[in-house]
């Protein structure tokens, strides 16, 4: 067994547990929006028919196919990802992600969205801007894709600081 098998396990499934639990606790009891930071962080219970932050509205099977296909690339790539802890860590936090939503869209109701409810603006007397609501689940995913490009660049750079020293 690889070096850090188990560690995209245990994040993908401590991923999954976070981003279901709060689900639950904002179907479960919240009614009205909570103001957390006035005027800026406010927790709202909505559904998201769409992909991460509202967009593509309504394409329940593109995300769906997207999430599988995803899945299926993992799995064919575990060589590489097992041996390093960066990208082990990254897919755990993508897959767990993923499973959260996915879970929410085939299994929750209402049937094809998604619980979402960190709720970030900014209102002032003149105008209000409104970042999409958005799920532990999606900042799990990003943080992911985050780790991934990063990890990327250190490889791209280390491979040009070694190109440039022969």
């Amino acid at each position: 067994m690889k070096k850090y098998y188990w560690l995209t396990c245990i994040v993908a499934l401590i991923t999954i547990v976070i981003d279901l639990i709060t689900k639950f606790l904002v179907i479960k009891f919240l009614v009205n929006p909570i103001d957390i930071i006035p005027n800026f962080f406010t927790i709202v219970n909505t559904i998201n028919r769409g992909a991460i932050f509202g967009t593509l509205q309504g394409w329940l099977p593109l995300f769906a196919m997207v999430t599988i296909v995803f899945l299926i690339m993992i799995f064919y790539s575990k060589e590489k990802l097992l041996n390093n802890k960066p990208l082990s860590l990254a897919y755990g936090l993508i897959i767990g992600g993923a499973c959260g939503n996915m879970f929410d869209r085939l299994i929750l109701p209402p049937f094809g969205g998604v619980i979402d409810f960190l709720d970030f603006h900014l209102k002032t007397s003149a105008s209000l801007f409104s970042y999409p609501v958005f799920n532990f689940a999606d900042v799990f995913i990003i943080l992911g894709v985050i780790i991934l490009l990063f990890n990327f660049k250190t490889k791209e750079t280390s491979k040009k600081d070694l190109s440039n020293k022969e």
